[in-house]
């Protein structure tokens, strides 16, 4: 990961979005098709395009290589991200949040 200048994924469905989240983590920024658990994952901190518009893909795509896109912002707001969902902290609130749902 540490040669990539942008990480793109154009999945339909994903269960987690686990390399996504690695990909933000390390300060990758970030492309990728606008589904539900992107969303979850990333919030706003990453560029989406829609599976059903492959020009919004393109364009954005055009746009980052003439520089009319910075994704500088969106490298450092998906590291903040990342560590937020992914922190021990998180993973320990939510554990406890589902038993005692189920307590």
């Amino acid at each position: 990961l540490d040669n990539y200048d942008l990480y793109l994924i154009s999945s339909s469905y994903e269960g987690f979005g686990i390399a996504l989240l690695e990909a933000m983590a390390t300060g990758i920024p970030a492309l990728v098709s606008d589904i539900p658990v992107f969303r979850e994952v990333a919030s706003d901190t990453v560029l989406y395009f829609s599976l059903e518009q492959p020009a919004q893909l393109a364009q954005a795509l055009r746009a980052i290589y003439e520089g009319k896109i910075s994704l500088t912002g969106h490298s450092l707001a998906g590291q903040k991200q990342a560590a937020k969902i992914a922190s021990s902290e998180s993973y320990l609130k939510s554990l406890n949040s589902i038993y005692k749902k189920y307590s």
